[in-house]
């Protein structure tokens, strides 16, 4: 992927409310490619994130970069990568 450090918004529904999110494409692959692993829509595994989202984080996405980012460190642990 040529462009994985390009910003691009999305229309995502939460809470019954349309919204977007605006990330990283990279993001957006890691985030389709978690949600279809919990056999959820791309909005069901967002709606999870937003539930588990810090009070003292105020931007989604900083809080969906933060999570993905962990997750894939946790991973890497797992596998005695890193």
């Amino acid at each position: 992927m040529a462009n994985n450090h390009e910003l691009e918004t999305r229309p995502i529904v939460l809470e019954g409310k349309s919204t977007s999110l605006r990330v990283e494409l990279i993001y957006w692959v890691v985030i389709d490619e978690m949600a279809r692993a919990a056999k959820l829509t791309r909005d069901q595994f967002l709606a999870v994130l937003k539930a588990r989202q810090p009070d003292d984080c105020n931007s989604l996405a900083s809080w969906v970069r933060v999570f993905v980012t962990c997750a894939l460190r946790k991973r890497l642990r797992d596998l005695k990568v890193a």
